[in-house]
This record gives structure tokens, sequence and C-alpha cells, in this order.
């Protein structure tokens, strides 16, 4: 009678082993699935706001569907760049990873047919602390950069610290104000946004420009 229940626990410890890892591979399958559909939206409602459409008051379907109409995607050497047009203008966005102050930062930027101004920026993914560095999320912050002029040369754009009323939307001036409390990203993003230019910009210019 023990060999028996000996045997019995055994298959039944086997059957609830197969069982559980059946379960858990679903849910990790699952999960993965959804983070990666997650990811999807995210991006394309990155880019879709950095090449400058409005997204604030589109729900996921919206976004996607936004996306495929309106954004084209070239692909060579290796390299991604979404096209579109807005008002008229070609516009030219590409993902570009940097250090932030906590972790990478990837982000959305696009340059316009000149290559001479931005469209705009976004961000897909960051580690920056909420209510801190995080607060490049917000729309004050990225709304800086749209139709924002590039200098001349190498920083093509300057962020201005210790200003009484963050937010600065000239878009012929070439300075951004940083987050007031988050020196370390708000430099993390001006040196992100600067080598991402300087890398970039011929690039674009030899593949697209006139």
């Amino acid at each position: 009678m023990k060999k028996e229940s000996a045997v019995y626990t055994i298959l039944f410890m086997v059957v609830l082993s197969l069982v559980l890892s059946s379960v858990l591979g679903f849910v990790s399958s699952f999960t993965k699935e959804r983070i990666e559909v997650n990811l999807t939206a995210i991006r394309a409602k990155a880019i879709l706001e950095a090449v400058g459409m409005n997204v604030d008051e589109m729900d996921l379907r919206e976004i996607e569907k936004t996306f495929r109409e309106k954004i084209q995607i070239d692909e060579f050497d290796g390299r991604r760049v979404y096209l579109t047009s807005v008002d008229g203008r070609r516009i030219y966005a590409f993902e570009y990873t940097g250090s932030g102050l906590w972790g990478l930062i990837l982000a959305v930027i696009a340059l316009d047919e000149s290559f001479e101004r931005l469209a705009g920026i976004s961000f897909v993914r960051h580690s920056e602390t909420p209510g801190l560095g995080g607060r490049i999320d917000e729309n004050w912050f990225k709304k800086q950069f749209s139709r924002k002029k590039l200098a001349s040369s190498y920083p093509y754009l300057t962020f201005a610290t210790n200003v009484a009323k963050p937010g600065n939307y000239d878009p012929e001036d070439p300075t951004v104000d940083a987050i007031t409390g988050a020196t370390g990203t708000s430099k993390a993003v001006e040196r992100l946004v600067n080598e991402a230019i300087k890398q970039w910009k011929p690039i674009l210019m030899d593949r697209y420009g006139r």
C-alpha cells in the first residue's frame, strides 16, 4: 500500500509540474505578446507626435490607423526612417538611443525638409524619475522642439537653466528650457538630441536632399 501511495504521489507531482509549466508558459507568452503590442503602439504614438501630428485625443485604434495611413517607412543600410508630410512640409523621423540619468532613453527625432529645423521630438521609453526627469514626457517640454530652428553648427540646440518660467516656444531661437530640478536628465537629453542630429543630418541630406 505504501508503495502504491508513493507511486501515486510521484505521478501527481509530475502531472502538477507539467500543468504548472504549461500555465506559466502560456502566461509568459501572453505577457510578452502584450508588451510587444504596447511597445508598438507607444512607438507609433511617439513617431506621430514627433513629426507634428496631434495625438492627444487619439485612442489606440486611431493611432494605429493614422500611422498606417500617414507614415511611410524607408529602410536602408540597417537604418529606418519614417517619412510623412505635415502642412505641406516633408518630414523625416528616426529613432535614437542615448544615455539618460538613470538608464537609456529611446527618442524619436524628426527633421523637416530643410534639414535646418526640427519638426519635433518624442520619447518611446526611458527610466527617468517620475516628477523630475520623467517630465520629459510632458507636453510643455516636448512642444518646445516643434519647428525649432537649429544652430548652424554643433551644438545645434542648447538648454537654458534656472529660467523663471520654463518653456521656450520661439521657433527661431535654438534654445530649449531645461526641466527645473532635473539638471542631469536635461543635460542627457540635450546631449542625446545634439548627437542624434550630428549623426543623422548628413545621412538624411545625402538620401533625401535635392
